[in-house]
């Protein structure tokens, strides 16, 4: 696996790079709010796949950088106490999901910003995710392994421990977001 891949937006003014992740787990949700942020971007239908899903690609913030064009990384919110919803203002592309509280060392990197073929860089997808919310029937199965859930809950312990947490481009050193998060009606 390289120890470098890189983050564009679709016009290229928004650059970057996930850089030596220590832990990556993909998944694919299905929930309604990724659905409605692909929906507010106006591209949904290059961000999910048939069935509504999201691929995510989900690692701790301290291996993201951006290298170019960060006054373009813009944040919105489908509720009020929801999800940090990040994309480049300049094209919309989607860029990353964040909790809004950035002890919660965790980012879910959409699939549209990653330069990388997902599947040879990181395998498939290992879980899937709010599945009743998916288009079509049957629905998928959800896949939620406990093993996985564990490795990525104590990732971000450690990274709380350890005061790792700091280390994001997503939130300022007073754990402000970087960008003003704007609420978007789901």
């Amino acid at each position: 696996m390289p120890d470098v891949y890189t983050i564009r937006c679709r016009c290229g003014t928004l650059t970057g790079a996930l850089t030596a992740p220590s832990w990556t787990n993909r998944v694919i949700c299905y929930c309604d709010d990724c659905q409605a942020f692909a929906e507010a971007l106006g591209h949904a239908e290059a961000i999910l796949d048939a069935r509504g899903g999201s691929d995510i690609l989900q690692t701790a913030p301290r291996h993201v950088c951006f290298s170019g064009g960060r006054e373009h990384l813009a944040c919105l919110r489908l509720k009020p106490n929801g999800l940090l919803r990040w994309y480049a203002d300049c094209c919309r592309t989607p860029i990353a999901n964040t909790p809004a509280n950035p002890k919660f060392h965790f980012v879910g990197l959409l699939h549209n910003c990653l330069e990388a073929n997902l599947d040879a860089a990181f395998g498939p997808p290992r879980m899937r995710a709010h599945t009743a919310f998916a288009r079509g029937e049957p629905k998928p199965s959800q896949q939620m392994p406990a093993a996985r859930m564990a490795r990525i809950g104590g990732a971000v312990f450690w990274a709380r421990l350890t005061g790792r947490y700091r280390q994001t481009p997503f939130f300022d050193a007073a754990g402000n977001p970087v960008a003003a998060p704007t609420l978007v009606s789901a």
